[in-house]
């Protein structure tokens, strides 16, 4: 078993529907919610799949964290509807 950071705007309010979300993917085991509001600790058995994880998410309507590619700064990631 493993540990992922993931960052979904409103988080901690909507866990249960993250959570939900989230269980559709075979090697999520848990989600829990973390002393920030918008940070979610998955925990994974096997190979993570963050990218698939927060796709599924913004499908819903969640807001995620831009993916940084080369030339972006790390500050200026938005989030992603």
């Amino acid at each position: 078993m493993q540990t992922h950071q993931i960052s979904v705007s409103g988080a901690r309010q909507r866990v249960d529907v993250i959570r939900r979300e989230l269980f559709a993917f075979p090697e999520v085991l848990e989600v829990f919610v973390t002393g920030r509001p918008d940070v979610l600790v998955v925990v994974y058995a096997g190979r993570p799949r963050p990218g698939e994880w927060l796709r599924g998410l913004r499908r819903l309507g969640f807001r995620t964290p831009a993916r940084v590619t080369p030339g972006t700064r790390r500050g200026s990631a938005a989030l992603c509807a």
